[in-house]
């Protein structure tokens, strides 16, 4: 069974924040929301990791957020006339990409991505997911968010 893990994490996020008691989220969830960075076994379109998680291994898929954008916070707590970020999530959630792309209207381009290119204080994740890949830790935490999302 192929499962777009990418898109199913994307669509809960968009159906959270579309429910009536999380609305003031909507604004402040943008293109940056989106739980993964970069791409996986050299892909970056979500069809094709999907395809390739039918036969591949994967021990941990390491979920992120990008913090610190200051129009998220902002738009929660001062919701603007407009829509705010939530266009720009739209754009990613329909879009295909395993993880997050900075859009501009149609126009993307690649985020951060701390685990493949990690630049300043990041490399600790690098570091980090390379000594557990060594000792061949599993991470339960990690596992039970996506079994979860999975399962949902």
């Amino acid at each position: 069974m192929r499962t777009d893990v990418a898109g199913l994490a994307n669509q809960c996020i968009w159906d959270f924040v579309h429910q009536q008691k999380n609305r003031r989220l909507r604004a402040g969830t943008g293109w940056y929301s989106t739980p993964f960075r970069g791409g996986l076994f050299g892909k970056i379109k979500s069809g094709e990791v999907a395809r390739l998680l039918e036969r591949q291994r994967v021990d941990v898929l390491w979920l992120g957020a990008t913090p610190g954008v200051q129009s998220s916070l902002r738009n929660i707590l001062r919701p603007p006339s407009t829509f705010g970020d939530l266009p720009s999530f739209k754009a990613q959630l329909e879009s295909g990409f395993f993880g997050s792309r900075r859009w501009s209207g149609s126009h993307s381009e690649p985020d951060w991505n701390p685990i493949d290119a990690p630049k300043g204080g990041w490399r600790v994740y690098q570091s980090l997911l390379a000594e557990v890949s060594l000792k061949g830790c599993v991470i339960d935490t990690a596992s039970t968010i996506l079994g979860g999302l999975l399962e949902s």
